[in-house]
């Protein structure tokens, strides 16, 4: 079963910002998303907290870079030393760079050329944002004003609403795994754990587990690993029914069944290999489209091949 996944505004932020944040990271969520199995919920307030705060987190974290400047501050006597001039030369140099980096920086955060710019779209892109409704606004500000969490004492309710937006959103029965370095969702006695108020509720409405993580990674050295180990299990499958295809029928429907862009290890390209050679009922359709377009990838010998437009092979 697919994870279920929120990740606060403040994760996504920290990949604007001077932090630990690897924005690569980013690109392997992408994957795991697009491989369905992980169902990212992202709601329009998520996206309007983003947006609302990019240039803020950007302006902040770039200031120590854009304010820096290179000089040395020497007495006579060093000022006197036929090398200092060829070291104020190079500070010199150094100075006209760095004002070429921040115009070139500029221009990319102008842009929306930043590469946190472009793994959010396309993270987002790979999902349905989903527009909270008048219900759940109801909800999170009678939230706030009772004052459950999560959320602070301001005058904002954009956790509450991102709350209520996921307990109604998320599966009845199906657990779910909340990402944020923000306290509100944390417990009061140690950030490394959910609120238990939290915890209770969303065990009470939704009849699921919820599963805390202050950082990105965290969750990514916990369920990742899993995850791919689930999809080379079910590979693993895939390729001992398409060694044992008794047809080309067969050929056929065991190929549909394989996912999009498989992460093949080297020893199962090397038994897809085999049974091509060896199963005639693979072999002898090697340039069928669907065969051929699952061939292609990785089997070096089909190259010069092209698909056949028209399968007129008829089953032993």
């Amino acid at each position: 079963m697919p994870l279920n996944l929120f990740i606060d505004t403040n994760i996504l932020l920290s990949f604007y910002a001077l932090s630990n944040a690897d924005v690569q990271q980013l690109k392997q969520l992408i994957a795991v998303v697009n491989k369905k199995d992980i169902i990212l919920f992202v709601s329009d307030q998520l996206m309007n907290e983003v947006e609302r705060n990019r240039d803020n987190k950007i302006k902040d974290s770039f200031k120590a870079f854009r304010d820096d400047n290179f000089k040395c501050r020497a007495p006579s006597f060093v000022k006197a030393m036929p090398t200092f001039s060829d070291l104020q030369k190079l500070l010199t140099d150094a100075n006209k760079l760095h004002a070429e980096m921040i115009k070139t920086v500029a221009n990319l955060v102008e842009r929306r050329e930043l590469e946190a710019d472009k793994f959010i779209k396309e993270l987002i892109d790979t999902v349905s944002v989903t527009k909270t409704d008048r219900k759940q606004f109801n909800a999170a500000y009678q939230r706030f004003r009772l004052g459950n969490p999560p959320g602070k004492n301001k005058v904002t309710i954009g956790d509450e609403l991102n709350w209520e937006f996921l307990i109604e959103n998320v599966p009845s029965g199906e657990d779910l795994h909340l990402v944020s370095a923000d306290s509100d969702f944390a417990s009061p006695s140690d950030s490394n754990k959910v609120n238990s108020f939290l915890s209770r509720e969303y065990k009470n409405k939704n009849k699921g587990e919820l599963h805390y993580y202050r950082d990105l990674s965290d969750f990514f050295k916990l369920h990742v690993p899993k995850i791919k180990l689930a999809n080379q299990a079910k590979l693993n499958i895939l390729i001992s029914e398409l060694a044992a295809s008794g047809s080309f029928a067969d050929t056929h429907a065991i190929i549909a069944k394989f996912p999009e862009d498989p992460e093949f290890t080297d020893l199962q390209i090397k038994e897809l290999s085999d049974i091509k050679s060896n199963n005639s009922q693979v072999g002898r359709i090697i340039k069928d489209p669907d065969v051929w377009a699952f061939y292609k990838p990785f089997s070096s010998d089909i190259d010069a091949m092209g698909p056949t437009v028209d399968n007129s092979n008829d089953d032993f």
